[in-house]
C-alpha cells in the first residue's frame, strides 16, 4: 500500500513507538512520560560535546546500559521495550527513536537493521491513510494512538459509527480509552 502519512507520527499530537515496547512497563502514564522524557535529556548530554559519540559503538552501548538502569519495570520480560524510545520532542510528547540515524559506519545503523527492521507492523500494512488519521485526531497523543491504531477491530468500529473523530461522543471515547488500557495489561491465552 502507497502509503502518504507517516504512522509512527501521523500528526494531531500523535506518535506511536509500540513496535518498540513503549507499553511495556508496570507504570502508569505518568511516569512512563517522565521516563521518556529523562531519557532525551540523557541522550542529549550523553551526545553533547566535541565529537559525536553516536558514531562510536562501545560509547552507544554505555549509553544503552545507562538508559536501561534508569528504565521502569518492565510488564513482559521476554518482549522488547528499546530503551532508545523516548521523547523527541518534549513538549508535544511526540515519542521515536532518540538515536535514529543513517550512514555507513554508525552503530546506530547496525541497531536498527538488527532490531527495528526486523519488525513487521500490522498496522502499517493495513490501515489506511484516513484511518490513521482519524485515529490521531481522535486520540491526539501517544499514549492511546498507539494503542487504537493496533486495535484494527475496535478502530473500524468506531470509522463506521461516526463521520469524524469529532463526532464521538466523550462518553464513548472514555469507554474506548478503558478498553485499551485493559486489553494492554490482559494475558494473551
Amino acid at each position: 500500500m502507497e502509503r502518504k502519512i507517516n504512522i509512527c507520527r501521523p500528526g494531531f499530537g500523535a506518535s506511536c513507538a509500540l513496535c518498540c515496547g513503549s507499553h511495556n512497563y508496570l507504570s502508569n502514564r505518568g511516569d512512563m512520560e517522565v521516563m521518556f522524557s529523562q531519557r532525551r535529556s540523557l541522550v542529549g548530554r550523553f551526545c553533547s560535546g566535541g565529537e559525536h559519540v553516536m558514531q562510536n559503538q562501545q560509547a552507544l552501548f554505555t549509553l544503552q546500559r545507562q538508559l536501561e538502569d534508569r528504565s521502569l519495570p518492565c510488564h513482559l520480560e521476554d518482549a522488547i521495550r528499546c530503551p532508545f524510545v523516548g521523547f523527541v520532542d518534549n513538549e508535544e510528547k511526540q515519542l521515536g527513536c532518540l538515536i535514529y540515524g543513517e550512514g555507513g559506519s554508525d552503530p546506530r545503523v547496525l541497531h536498527m537493521s538488527t532490531i527495528c527492521g526486523t519488525f513487521s507492523c500490522l498496522s502499517r500494512e493495513i490501515l489506511s491513510d484516513e484511518e490513521i488519521l482519524f485515529a490521531a485526531r481522535l486520540t491526539g497523543d501517544w499514549y492511546y494512538y498507539s494503542l487504537l491504531i493496533n486495535d484494527i477491530t475496535m478502530l473500524r468500529e468506531l470509522i463506521s459509527r461516526y463521520t469524524s473523530p469529532e463526532h464521538v461522543p466523550g462518553d464513548v471515547r472514555a469507554q474506548a480509552q478503558a478498553a485499551l488500557k485493559e486489553k494492554l495489561f490482559t494475558p494473551i491465552d
